[in-house]
């Protein structure tokens, strides 16, 4: 069943909406309770949103985890970033971002011949890209906090 044009897009407005509203508040909850913190709850989150969001069929229901997974973005792509950018020297820490913005890039090649080469149902890459959700999920459990969120908090002994 096709859904009108309007609320596709509604669907795409009111995530990113959501982003920005939630970059109001959670940079800062980042620097109070820790990168590591965020970083895994919104993962956590996000993994949840997604398989629902697979699932559900009513419209209204899909606005509101939109609004979810608006909310939850900012935890993984932009305390995400400056999670693992800590990581890194600071003259490797271009090298780092241009490789993250490559690998966005050959994902979005990827889909893009998938849909041109193979077919056209989005199921597929939904349940592929969902896998890799869950193993991304998984390693993060794996790590520890920034060291230099630890280092500028004074709990020198933990880094």
């Amino acid at each position: 069943m096709c859904a009108p044009d309007w609320q596709a897009g509604l669907l795409g407005t009111v995530m990113y909406i959501a982003w920005c509203v939630s970059l109001l508040f959670v940079p800062r909850l980042a620097d109070r309770f820790g990168r590591r913190f965020l970083f895994l709850g919104a993962r956590l989150c996000e993994t949840a949103l997604w398989l629902a969001m697979m699932l559900v069929r009513d419209f209204w229901v899909m606005f509101g985890l939109m609004i979810c997974l608006g909310l939850c973005a900012a935890g993984r792509v932009n305390v995400g970033t400056v999670y693992i950018t800590e990581w890194f020297p600071r003259k490797n820490q271009t090298i780092l971002h241009m490789v993250f913005a490559a690998e966005v890039a050959l994902g979005y090649i990827g889909y893009a011949l998938y849909f041109w080469l193979w077919g056209n149902s989005t199921h597929n890459v939904q349940w592929l890209a969902y896998a890799l959700s869950i193993v991304s999920v998984l390693l993060t459990f794996l790590m520890p906090e920034s060291p230099r969120l630890l280092a500028v908090k004074g709990r020198v002994a933990e880094f």
